[in-house]
C-alpha cells in the first residue's frame, strides 16, 4: 500500500465537492506541519477521508492546524 506525505503544507481557499483542501480514499496517509485554512466543500470543508479503515489504511496528522474550514456535511473533516 502506498503513503502519501505532506511536509510543511497549506491548504487555504480551496473548493471541492468532496473534501475541499484534501480528499483521502485509501492507502496510508502522514502530514506534518500542515495548515487547512478557508478551504468550503459539500462534504468535509478541510478534508473527507473515504473506505480507509476499511482497506488497512493508516492516517497521521502530526502538528497540524485545522482553522475556518466549512462544509454542508461534516465542517473541518468528515470521516467516511
Amino acid at each position: 500500500v502506498d503513503t502519501v506525505k505532506v511536509i510543511s503544507a497549506i491548504f487555504t481557499g480551496n473548493f471541492a465537492e468532496y473534501g475541499g483542501g484534501m480528499f483521502i480514499r485509501r492507502g496510508h496517509h502522514y502530514s506534518n506541519n500542515l495548515v487547512m485554512y478557508n478551504n468550503t466543500s459539500t462534504y468535509g470543508g478541510a478534508l473527507i477521508v473515504q473506505n480507509n479503515m476499511a482497506a488497512s489504511g493508516t492516517i497521521d496528522f502530526i502538528n497540524s492546524t485545522f482553522v475556518n474550514n466549512y462544509s454542508t456535511y461534516g465542517k473541518s473533516l468528515r470521516i467516511d
